[in-house]
């Protein structure tokens, strides 16, 4: 009896059939625009390693966004492929990263070598050397591309960009691919500028691996976001921005009713001496609901005591002490002149504890998730919450009702839909500090 090959976890590999003939593509410059949850960074990888290991003695590049999404994600993808192939001055630690994270190379035992570099290092890393390939994960800053694609000239390598364009700076990048070309909606597109453009979406026929209802779960989850719908699920250019960026609130989520039984309180800043910049909420949460309970918004420049004063007031009026908050968020902004280079939430904290004659806050104000995709992610939980009912706010929240009902998204200038983010971010930080911390709406997350 013969034992069965053992086959690599490169040679099992299936890739999406929107991009199966990406194995043999020839093109120099090549963009793969697909939708979130693809698989475009496995997808990357195992080019990568496939490159590499085709090409003994060669030199490949690859870039990844973040130095953690270069040795956590991508680092593991890697090493899932290039098992067996290594040269033993190369390892993987999981949960580290290549050679416990420090590593700046691979090195493959055919000779060939995959460098590792992340949007994060400054360009000048990015210079240098010759490649035989390039690999970057997610559109690059500019700057980073044409370093690049400078070390690829001479060996005339090969460049593929694997991205969804989401929260990237992608117009220049679409003109340097397409120039005056039609944009393709899918397959394979040759450029008059040279360059190859593969486009895939989301569904069970580009997905093999996933089954009918994962990709339901994410289309619902996209709907909850309708300003990036077409580029997480088609991987298209750009998003729909206009109309209401809340679309998931009703009047059904508007409530008088009080929640019932033991509740966690919680309050939400979002910072600004300046009439109208101060936005604070009060609410209620168990669990997956919540309820906002009430609003406090500034109506003359204001100081941090007197910030500290209005919402001793709205507790008041809720029979709430100080004592009894279970979570408060705020902003980072600094508290200005006379405060001794305090935070907002620094010289809060000291209001407060001066409003209890105690040296010390009787709660702490920590700083809201401010990480990459955490605004979408707060937006898109807001509206699966008014859409699954666990969000209410009561009819006194003047304020914050007229943002759910009317703000298109606009978060900067003089404008009437500009000074509806303040009640947005507030709630923002909120929803994703309570709600977000529960599996039901963390998954809605995406990075």
């Amino acid at each position: 009896m013969v034992d069965a090959p053992a086959f690599t976890a490169l040679e099992l590999f299936q890739p999406s059939p929107n991009f199966v003939a990406l194995w043999t593509e020839t093109a120099r410059q090549v963009l793969l625009r697909g939708p979130n949850r693809i698989g475009k960074t496995r997808h990357n990888c195992a080019l990568t390693a496939q490159r590499a290991l085709d090409a003994p003695g060669s030199t490949w590049r690859f870039v990844a966004p973040t130095r953690w999404q270069l040795h956590r994600v991508a680092g593991a993808f890697l090493a899932e492929f290039l098992h067996g192939h290594l040269d033993s001055a190369s390892y993987y630690r999981r949960g580290k990263g290549w050679n416990g994270g420090r590593a700046k190379e691979i090195v493959l035992a055919n000779g060939s070598i995959i460098e590792l570099l992340s949007y994060q290092d400054e360009v000048d890393a990015h210079e240098g050397g010759e490649l035989d390939g390039a690999v970057l994960d997610e559109p690059p800053p500019y700057a980073h591309l044409m370093a690049t694609q400078s070390r690829l000239s001479d060996r005339r390598g090969q460049l593929i960009i694997g991205a969804t364009m989401v929260n990237r700076p992608v117009q220049y990048l679409r003109e340097m691919v397409e120039g005056d070309d039609e944009t393709p909606t899918g397959g394979r597109t040759v450029h008059t500028s040279g360059w190859v453009q593969y486009v895939g979406k989301l569904s069970i026929e580009a997905c093999p691996w996933k089954s009918e209802e994962e990709i339901s779960e994410m289309i619902a989850i996209m709907s909850n976001s309708p300003w990036q719908y077409a580029q997480r699920i088609d991987g298209a250019w750009e998003g729909i921005t206009e109309g209401r960026r809340f679309v998931g609130f009703t009047d059904a989520n508007e409530s008088r009713v009080a929640p019932s039984g033991v509740v966690k309180v919680a309050l939400a800043f979002d910072h600004g001496e300046v009439i109208g910049h101060q936005h604070v909420l009060l609410a209620a949460w168990r669990g997956t609901r919540l309820w906002i309970l009430d609003e406090y918004s500034n109506e003359t420049t204001t100081t941090p005591e007197e910030d500290a004063q209005e919402v001793v007031r709205m507790l008041g009026r809720h029979r709430i002490k100080l004592r009894s908050i279970d979570y408060a968020v705020g902003d980072t902004n600094t508290a200005g002149k006379g405060y001794g280079g305090w935070r907002m939430n620094e010289a809060l904290e000291h209001a407060f504890a001066s409003q209890t004659n105690r040296i010390s806050a009787p709660f702490r104000i920590v700083y809201p998730d401010k990480s990459p995709g955490s605004i979408d992610w707060g937006q898109r939980a807001i509206n699966f919450g008014c859409r699954r009912g666990d969000i209410k706010v009561h009819p006194r929240c003047v304020k914050l009702l007229d943002t759910l009902k009317n703000w298109q998204g606009k978060s900067s200038g003089d404008s009437d839909d500009a000074k509806l983010a303040h009640a947005a971010d507030a709630l923002r930080y909120l929803v994703t500090g309570t709600l977000g911390q529960t599996r039901t709406y963390s998954k809605l997350r995406f990075h």
